[in-house]
């Protein structure tokens, strides 16, 4: 997320994340510089003003407007973290119900938090698409996100494409959701598969 926003290599010099440190003073970057350029920026996240430094942090980077998506939005608590659905939504309304645009070229920044531990779900609203042979329920857990998931995602990319056919959409991820079993792992180790990660919202 740092180096996307801001073009600048994470090396971990700083604390292990560089957004801790950051005070709000205004900063060169991705943002300020497509800013300077007539773009408009806005941010929504996923959490609350909690989530490690963002506000000042966000500030920093110099987004027009910012929303914490947790503080302003009703979510279901059974879903421990707001749900992709529910934070697409909100970012389809914004984008439909802003003039402040005019014309003018957007940067919608969304992040995210649905799939982290304890990968929990609403199972009235989301009930079980996908059934693991062997009983794991961490596999199951993260397989039933990740079909919700990535359905919400497609929907959100077919709005965007029917809002705006020449957008540019660019879709990231930190790691694949941590299995942590001595039985079943990914490739390479707890967080990394290439395969997956390349193949997962394709």
């Amino acid at each position: 997320e740092f180096e996307i926003l801001t073009g600048i290599k994470s090396f971990g010099k700083i604390k292990s994340i560089e957004f801790n440190v950051m005070h709000g003073r205004k900063m060169s970057g991705l943002v300020d510089r497509l800013k300077r350029n007539g773009y408009q920026t806005s941010a929504v996240i996923a959490a609350d003003k909690g989530y490690y430094n963002s506000p000042n942090a966000y500030k920093s980077i110099g987004f027009d407007s910012l929303v914490f998506l947790k503080e302003v939005y009703p979510f279901s608590e059974n879903d421990a973290v707001v749900f992709d659905g529910d934070l697409f939504d909100y970012s389809r309304r914004k984008i439909e119900s802003s003039r402040a645009g005019e014309g003018k070229p957007q940067l919608n920044y969304i992040l995210g938090m649905y799939g982290h531990l304890p990968y929990q779900r609403d199972t009235k609203k989301r009930p079980d698409r996908v059934y693991v042979k062997g009983g794991n329920e961490k596999v199951r857990k993260i397989s039933n996100q990740f079909y919700y998931r990535t359905r919400e995602v497609a929907k959100y990319i077919d709005f965007l494409l029917d809002h705006d056919p020449d957008s540019l959409i660019y879709i990231t991820s930190d790691h694949l959701p941590p299995i942590i079993t001595r039985d079943i792992r990914y490739k390479y180790n707890i967080y990394q598969n290439i395969s997956v990660a390349t193949a997962g919202l394709i």
